[in-house]
């Protein structure tokens, strides 16, 4: 196996348990976030949410809020190698039913990694969705 294999199939694993563990073992989930990660998030600010977060610390605090309110369990994760080993294209889904309500959301997120982390996160999901099981999330983090 050549080494932009070897990198290509260690960035899959860690995307897949990325996804598997959230919500449900975070002990060492922001320990594979890179320090310099680069959180995007194109419909954020519809919903009160951020655009962009840069580093550790900010993209952590975002995860950390979001899987306390939201409670997702992510499934149907498909996993798009990219030319470039350390950039892939995630499909997945989401669903949980905080308080009763049923939050149903389906994503297409580009990541890149450096160094063995997630050093970039561009998540793309239906604002509406989000709205409608949330309302306004300008006080999440």
């Amino acid at each position: 196996m050549s080494d932009t294999n070897k990198i290509r199939d260690s960035n899959i694993a860690l995307a897949t348990k990325l996804l598997s563990d959230f919500g449900r073992d975070m002990t060492h989930w922001y320990d594979q976030l890179h320090d310099d990660i680069v959180m995007e998030l194109p419909f954020g600010p519809s919903v009160g949410m951020p655009a962009r977060v840069e580093g550790k610390a900010g993209a952590s605090a975002v995860f950390r809020a979001v899987c306390d309110m939201v409670q997702v369990k992510f499934s149907n994760i498909v996993v798009h190698p990219l030319l470039d080993p350390n950039r892939l294209i995630v499909e997945y889904t989401g669903y949980s039913a905080p308080g009763g309500t049923v939050y149903d959301q389906t994503y297409i997120c580009v990541q890149e990694f450096r160094d063995g982390k997630l050093s970039g996160f561009k998540e793309f999901w239906n604002a509406l969705v989000v709205h409608n099981a949330f309302g306004d999330l300008s006080g999440l983090g």
